[in-house]
This record gives structure tokens, sequence and C-alpha cells, in this order.
């Protein structure tokens, strides 16, 4: 009996069952609530970020620094050197600032190859669970399970809000020929138009298990599906990036032959899932029955970007001049900026400092 209230509770939520298409005429006459709300329409993103990034180790130099640039530009820059590594994914900077006053190691010699090795992204949220602007009530009225019920199967999942991002957890069986869970939105409408993006950016912390995000270029709750499945490691927070254009178009896990590509630029609805299954009947290597967690504090979309400028201060002139030779063939955009004392954090150096950053945002 509780499977059939919570099948019920499915088809009401989303307005639609399998066979019949869209019930809410039903639901209407039988005077039942159906209230869609979805996420708001997605802003345009602005052009320019205007996140400034400091590469360097904390000094006493670096606070005064930090302080200028807080009272003229009204942001507080980051200090990234201990995460700064090969393959790092620079994303939404305006400027890259050398600040290094103690010539301490790492030194700009060991950090440019690993900017080098570096790809940028540019991207824009979708839902931010880390920010409080995914409450309680918005989830419960945006996200919806889709669990094996649907198919006779007894596995629950839901999506749950915790302090600083959202928990997608419960049970999963495959008693009954079930084996699947899964959170969906109910439809946008209008649909979201991602198509000068290329892909989405999901920061999660998984269990080690393997899921799908599931995409929908049509309004249709049974019809045509987009995945793109995704490795978890257990317990540590990822960056996952799935490309609209890999992903597999099926049907019920059954690829679609000869299938047209995504058509982002009408995103009707998006899922996660674990399941048991892969495509076509083949297993899911990583699947495991019982309890699950996924953690998410974000779901964005991104597009690639070139690096953003660097902006090497330097103490003296003869760090400034080994800072022009070790940059002149990085192929990195930059300027070398002199900063012999900080006596020197005027109001006017740090106004010429900024203006350095758009016009080399410009090239």
């Amino acid at each position: 009996m509780e499977n059939w209230f919570r099948l019920l509770k499915t088809f009401q939520f989303f307005g639609e069952m399998p066979l019949m298409g869209n019930t809410r005429w039903l639901q209407e006459l039988l005077g039942m609530d159906f209230t869609h709300l979805s996420p708001s329409p997605l802003p345009l993103p602005s052009t320019q970020a205007q996140d400034i990034w400091r590469l360097g180790m904390p000094s006493e130099g670096g606070t005064d620094l930090e302080m200028g640039l807080k009272r003229v530009a009204g942001v507080a820059p980051k200090t990234l050197i201990s995460s700064l590594i090969p393959q790092t994914v620079w994303v939404n900077s305006r400027s890259l600032l050398w600040w290094n006053p103690l010539e301490v190691d790492p030194g700009l010699a060991t950090v440019i190859p690993m900017l080098q090795a570096t790809s940028a992204r540019r991207t824009f949220p979708l839902f931010e669970f880390d920010q409080g602007t995914a409450s309680a009530p918005d989830l419960a009225e945006i996200w919806g399970a889709v669990d094996d019920v649907v198919m006779g199967g007894v596995s629950s999942s839901g999506l749950r809000q915790q302090a600083g991002y959202v928990q997608f957890s419960g049970q999963v069986s495959t008693q009954n020929s079930g084996g699947f869970v899964s959170i969906r939105t109910r439809n946008f409408e209008p649909p979201y138009d991602l198509s000068a993006w290329q892909g989405l950016r999901l920061n999660l912390r998984g269990d080690g298990q393997r899921y799908k995000l599931i995409l929908r270029d049509r309004p249709a709750w049974d019809g045509a599906a987009y995945c793109g499945s995704f490795d978890t490691v257990p317990g540590e927070w990822q960056s996952v990036e799935i490309a609209f254009a890999d992903l597999i178009a099926t049907f019920r896990a059954r690829s679609i032959a000869n299938a047209q590509p995504f058509n982002s630029a009408q995103v009707w609805a998006l899922q996660l899932m674990l399941s048991k299954f892969e495509y076509d009947g083949a297993l899911n290597p990583r699947f495991q029955p019982g309890s699950f967690a996924l953690d998410m504090r974000s779901i964005s979309v991104y597009q690639p970007a070139k690096l953003p400028p660097l902006i090497a201060i330097a103490t003296c002139e003869s760090v400034a001049q080994q800072y022009d030779t070790l940059l002149s063939t990085s192929g990195l955009t930059y300027e070398v900026v002199l900063l012999e004392s900080l006596d020197g954090i005027s109001e006017a150096w740090l106004t010429a400092l900024f203006s350095t950053m758009d016009r080399l945002n410009a090239l």
C-alpha cells in the first residue's frame, strides 16, 4: 500500500503518467492541488567577471594589498598557491595577480608551467545549493523523486537541504525487478536556452558509485532522454563536467539509433539517477544496492574561456626584469608592475592597476 501512495505522489507532483501523458486536467477535475513552480528564467551572465585571484604566499604585504583592492574595487582576492596544480580549472576570473613580496617558494618560475597547463572555464550557476538560495520549500517545489516504484520496485530517495549543500540520498533495491532511484525537476516553463554553453558542471561529493545526469529537450515526461554517466570518489568533493555533445540519447536506458543531437536551446528538465544499469542492458560496474548519498553544492553551465591575464607585481627593478624574462616566452598575457614598498600602495597606484587589468582584458 505504501508503494501505491508513493506512486500516486510521483504522478501528482509531475502531472504526468506513463501512457496517459499529461494528467493535469484529471487532477483539476478531481480538485487536486497542482502548484507548478520552476526555477526563475536564467539571467544573462556578465560579459566580464569581477573576481581577482592572487597567486602568492600570504604575507603582511599581501594583507595590505588585499585591503587596498577591496577598498578600490569592492572585491576580495583569494590566495590559491596551495591549490595551484596542473589542470586546475580557473572559473570566472578577471585577472591573476602574482604577489610574493618575500620571494619565498614556490616562485613565479614554478607557477608559470602550472598556468600553461591550466584549462579555463567561464561558468554561470543554475542552482547554487551552497548559498542558501535553494531553501527546503523551494527544493520541494522544484525537485521530485522518480524511483523504481513507477515499475513495481521498492527503492526510495529524496533531496534534502543540508548546511552548505543538498543531499540526494535514500535506499536502492533490486527487489521486484527494480534497481534505480532518481530526482528530477518539473519541466522548466519556458525551457532554458543553453545553446551558448558547452555543458553542465556539477560540484558534488559522492560515495564511489557511478551516477547519471539526464536532460530532456522535449516536454514529454516519458520521452527520449539524453544521459551522461560520471564516477564519484568516496567522501571527496569534485567538479564534474558533462558536455552537451557527449550526451547519449536513450529511452528507458536503451540507446536510440540515429538520434538527433541534444538540443541545448530548449532544456526542459534535469534529472540525477543511480541505476544498476548503464545502457542497453549493460550493468553499472560501480552500483551497490543499499543506502547511497550524493551531495551537491551547485549545478552550473560552462563554456571554454581564455586564461585571465597575469599581472606580476615586482618589489624592485631587478625582480621586475626577472619576471619579464620569465614571462616573455610563456605565451601568457601579462604585465609586470613595480611596487618597491608598501608605502607605494596608494589610491592612484591601485587605480592604475585596475586600468592595466581593463587594458589587458581588452586584448
